[in-house]
């Protein structure tokens, strides 16, 4: 099969749960002989710092160069405030990107047999509709993070926020799961907490 695998993150080097899990898919459906096409966010550094490891699993690799955001409040007040009046978290709209979306509208001309996401972050620049069919690769239920930090959290504002954007998360969850064909999670517990949602 020829799949078009979207990374918001490089899966090299594999230092993190996301970059780990997204590097053992690659490699295991390279095993199984599918064609993979990858198109991450990174910096050419990056990509040219890992570039003989992703050619032996990967078709072609593109980078589309982009400094995302942080999550953290401290770091970007502006981005966040803007994120209260969005349906759509803050944690996922840092990474919509105009140049990223483009690229992914001209490489879906091509004939891919599925489009696999490596987490619901990076299915932000995805077209409305796609013929292929969409493999959205979940390594964490996103919401319960946020869920589990504004429990915690003795910041009343902060609070509030987090459970604003975990409730915005779980309708992200929702809707993407909804268009894709497969969603693929860590655990059986991971699978009942979103066949809740």
């Amino acid at each position: 099969m020829r799949l078009l695998f979207l990374a918001v993150a490089p899966p090299l080097p594999a230092n993190n749960g996301q970059s780990l899990r997204a590097w053992g898919l690659l490699r295991a459906l390279a095993a199984e002989g599918h064609q993979i096409e990858l198109l991450i966010f990174t910096t050419l550094h990056e990509k040219d710092a890992y570039s003989g490891e992703l050619a032996k699993v990967c078709h072609s690799v593109e980078a589309v160069p982009r400094s995302v955001a942080r999550w953290s409040v401290s770091r970007n007040y502006l981005g966040h405030l803007r994120g209260l009046f969005s349906p759509i978290p803050y944690g996922v709209t840092r990474f919509r990107f105009p140049l990223m979306r483009e690229r992914i509208t001209k490489r879906l001309r091509e004939n891919f047999d599925a489009i696999i996401v490596a987490s619901i972050f990076a299915a932000i620049n995805l077209p409305d509709m796609t013929e292929a069919p969409l493999i959205v690769d979940q390594n964490n239920v996103e919401h319960l993070i946020l869920e589990r930090y504004s429990r915690q959290q003795r910041n009343p504002f902060l609070r509030a926020y987090a459970w604003l954007e975990a409730r915005k998360l779980r309708s992200w969850e929702r809707t993407v799961g909804a268009r894709s064909s497969v969603v693929m999670l860590c655990s059986e517990d991971d699978r009942a907490i979103m066949r809740q949602t």
